[in-house]
């Protein structure tokens, strides 16, 4: 088993561990970070499940990594999810690399190296944080004038922060169908759609809607739809949609559910809101136009670019 701490070794590839948990917003966001990583540098990546992997405390006095069978030391250790968390202290301890987090970690913040944290999480203004307008995704603006032929809408279901109606969420799909009668529309659904949902959607008969269940498209379909559609209206209970749909660049809408308390998902909402970066169906109704975004919002890619200066920096810091 290797335990031993890092040495210095000019001109190779960033070695990068990820610890992940499977859960698919925070695989989401690793692979967001991962892809522009690899696009802007010479990194070699190691994905570790961080819930295969026990922490101890003797590991932790004894400066033990408890898993075998890799090659390199990592040079960083990022991670998202709680069963992450200590162990990328333990890397850092144990190969003396450096130890950065995504999202809000259950342990103090000044504990890592890097982090990068979205707003609504409320983390400090430090150094060593980066706080994002939203989550990372691996979705990317596209160019300009690149085609952009598809109309997509997005719809979520049942959630702890928004209360969900399929009667009013398919009165505003009608609304929007109704202002522009010839528009085709692609609809899909996710696994939070309940039934009643897909069964009215059926009734209407609309037939300017081509209705695509998840359970019937392929892994990387909402992506590739995404990149090729002029605009794109969501639910506000799939956050991460949202951000992917910005991300993209297309014009984006966000259909009206009450929410069921305002905490940290809705004040997300509402800061890039402010930014002009969607159109709530409230402000749609009055114009019947859906807005650009105001400005390209490309977390990823700038989660990336900060996250090689603070090693950059770090390096310099260690002698390395």
């Amino acid at each position: 088993m290797l335990t031993g701490a890092r040495t210095r070794m000019e001109h190779r590839p960033i070695q990068l561990w990820v610890l992940h948990d499977h859960k698919p917003g925070h695989t989401s966001q690793l692979h967001g970070l991962v892809d522009r990583l690899n696009a802007i540098a010479a990194v070699e990546v190691r994905w570790v499940d961080a819930t295969q992997i026990r922490f101890y405390w003797q590991d932790w006095l004894r400066k033990r990594w408890p898993e075998q069978g890799f090659t390199h030391a990592p040079d960083i250790v990022t991670g998202a999810g709680s069963a992450s968390h200590r162990l990328i202290l333990l890397a850092r301890r144990v190969f003396g690399c450096m130890a950065s987090v995504i999202m809000r970690p259950s342990i103090p913040l000044s504990l890592y190296d890097a982090a990068i944290v979205p707003r609504h999480d409320r983390p400090s203004e430090r150094d060593n944080i980066l706080i994002t307008r939203g989550v990372m995704n691996t979705l990317k603006p596209r160019e300009a004038g690149a085609d952009a032929p598809e109309h997509t809408m997005l719809i979520g279901g049942e959630s702890k922060h928004f209360v969900w109606s399929s009667e009013q969420t398919l009165d505003q799909i009608q609304q929007v169908l109704e202002a522009e009668p010839s528009q085709q529309w692609t609809i899909t659904n996710s696994r939070r759609t309940p039934e009643e949902f897909g069964v009215a959607l059926s009734q209407k008969r609309w037939p300017q809607v081509n209705f695509c269940p998840h359970t019937e498209t392929p892994k990387g379909w909402v992506a590739n739809q995404l990149t090729r559609s002029a605009q794109v209206w969501v639910t506000p209970d799939s956050v991460s949609m949202v951000y992917e749909a910005i991300t993209s660049g297309a014009a984006t809408g966000l259909f009206s559910l009450p929410p069921t308390q305002h905490g940290r998902i809705h004040e997300g909402l509402d800061q890039i809101r402010a930014l002009k970066l969607y159109t709530p169906f409230e402000d749609w109704q009055q114009t019947h136009q859906l807005a650009l975004p105001s400005e390209p919002l490309w977390e990823a890619d700038r989660s990336a670019r900060w996250l090689l200066e603070r090693y950059d920096a770090w390096k310099r810091e260690h002698h390395l």
